[in-house]
């Protein structure tokens, strides 16, 4: 649950994103997996990129639509994305909050949304010819892995930022660790943004520490982002970033 709050540690972690990468490439692409309303890719839209954005959950679709309805750089698709394509999905959302449309009912204020179509990015890919992406932020409450599952690895992002958080994923048969053990048998190294535990959704959260991967978590109730690099130096630039 990416939650852009005023002067939110996640919106400046994705500031950093973006002045690391604006200086490096030309006609560069952002994918955004779970975009909600926009708030993550509207700097990097607003500044010429590429952005594919995702968004299966209706109501949070129209107002996205409507945030970016003057940027033609932004192509919205309303399927899910998983590790397979063509499957018949459950959505669930949350009265309690907007950011918790999830394809698994883990909260007790869940209920039955709406049912989607399932994509993986590399037939995304393919079909939009993308052969190169330089962003990838994917927040689906849940389903991360099984968006990275899908990937074509052979044109591995520059950059990834995912979340984990096990209260979601431990009924999905994975964890913070084999997240992020995935990300790293593909050749990334990892910083890790630690959050205090979940107290609220649809609330501020408190903010923990930064963590070079392999590390063990403070608390195992945490949730967070992983930022995941090709270059190990690059760690350091985020790590630094005034966050």
């Amino acid at each position: 649950m990416i939650t852009l709050l005023p002067n939110c540690r996640v919106e400046v972690l994705l500031d950093a994103v973006f002045n690391f990468l604006k200086t490096k490439v030309k006609k560069p692409v952002m994918i955004d997996v779970g975009a909600h309303y926009g708030e993550s890719l509207k700097r990097f839209a607003a500044n010429g990129w590429q952005v594919h954005a995702f968004e299966p959950d209706p109501e949070n679709l129209h107002i996205l639509q409507q945030n970016v309805k003057k940027l033609d750089n932004v192509i919205i698709d309303t399927r899910a994305v998983t590790e397979t394509s063509e499957q018949s999905l459950q959505l669930y959302n949350s009265s309690e909050s907007s950011g918790i449309s999830s394809l698994i009912a883990f909260h007790e204020s869940h209920k039955s949304c709406t049912k989607v179509k399932s994509i993986c990015l590399k037939d995304y890919c393919q079909k939009q010819s993308i052969d190169k992406i330089e962003f990838l932020k994917i927040d689906t409450e849940g389903y991360d892995l099984f968006v990275l599952k899908g990937l074509n690895w052979e044109i591995p992002p520059r950059i990834i930022v995912c979340e984990f958080e096990d209260a979601k994923t431990e009924c999905l048969s994975y964890n913070f660790h084999d997240l992020a053990e995935y990300l790293c048998q593909q050749g990334y190294h990892l910083l890790i943004s630690e959050w205090h535990p979940i107290k609220s959704y649809g609330t501020e959260h408190k903010w923990s520490c930064f963590k070079n991967y392999p590390c063990e978590l403070d608390d195992k109730k945490a949730w967070g982002n992983i930022i995941a690099v090709r270059q190990e130096t690059d760690i350091q630039y985020f790590k630094g970033f005034n966050i």
